[in-house]
């Protein structure tokens, strides 16, 4: 059974992962945050912390945003997976992403089998780009072959 933990910041968002995430018999979803504070917290609750595999984070979130979770919570257990939940895929944020040790990015708008496929790929030490973010970046990077050196061109992510 893997346990996740879900920090975003829109309570419709929150409540659908749950109920899309809990028709998987094998994923459990252990808490839902508003924020990236409320997710370490948490975190830090007896009850969760060490049954959290995986935490599905948004980028943009108030108190402490996705990014500043991703490290925090990678600080202080390097072996959990963080999958950045997300509508946009800028080529900063995946930069910074990838550099904290994000395991890999999902768009909101990929099916829920999709999500359930991404869990398992980054619990079990893959990285993972979805469907729809995969092609967001190759668009982006289509732009930049245009003329400018691309910033994250030396991002290698494994085949899950």
């Amino acid at each position: 059974m893997i346990s996740i933990g879900i920090a975003d910041d829109d309570a419709l968002v929150r409540q659908t992962l749950t109920d899309l995430l809990s028709r998987n018999d094998d994923i459990v979803v252990a808490w839902t945050a508003k924020d990236g504070q409320e997710a370490l917290d948490l975190f830090h609750s007896s009850e969760v912390e060490s049954r959290v595999q995986a935490v599905l984070v948004d980028v943009q979130m108030h108190k402490m945003d996705g990014l500043a979770l991703a490290q925090a919570l990678l600080e202080e257990k390097p072996d959990i997976a963080i999958l950045i939940l997300t509508t946009f895929t800028a080529d900063s944020i995946v930069d910074n992403a990838m550099a904290l040790g994000v395991r890999g990015f999902v768009a909101k708008e990929d099916g829920a089998s999709t999500l359930a496929g991404a869990i398992h790929q980054a619990v079990a030490g893959n990285h993972v780009l979805s469907p729809t973010t995969s092609a967001l970046i190759r668009d982006q990077d289509r732009l930049w072959a245009r003329g400018s050196s691309h910033p994250s061109e030396h991002i290698q992510v494994p085949t899950p």
